[in-house]
């Protein structure tokens, strides 16, 4: 073997290993970003999940409905905390 068929060799191995490496780097960053897709879709999954049960419970809930079947008369169109207090009849106020 001649040197410079020495030098030819040591070129090729050198000029594969840096393909090497760089194929290396590509798919680190593949795999980067298929992991964080994956923790995207986990998140979506969990929150469809919860949406699922929260649709299904109502679904099957058969109390009342506020202004459909609510047996009691509505003393203020309001929010939660304004009815709370007029079905209680304490509003603060002297009358």
């Amino acid at each position: 073997m001649t040197v410079e068929r020495l030098r030819g060799n040591v070129r090729e191995v050198l000029n594969g290993v840096i393909s090497l490496h760089i194929d290396i780097l590509v798919m680190e960053a593949n795999v980067s970003q298929l992991i964080e897709e994956v923790r995207e879709i986990n998140a979506d999954l969990f929150e469809t999940n919860r949406l699922d049960t929260l649709i299904r419970l109502l679904k099957d809930f058969n109390g009342p409905v506020i202004c459909h079947e609510w047996p009691y008369p509505l003393l203020v169109e309001g929010n939660v905390d304004e009815a709370d207090i007029a079905q209680t009849g304490d509003t603060g106020h002297e009358t």
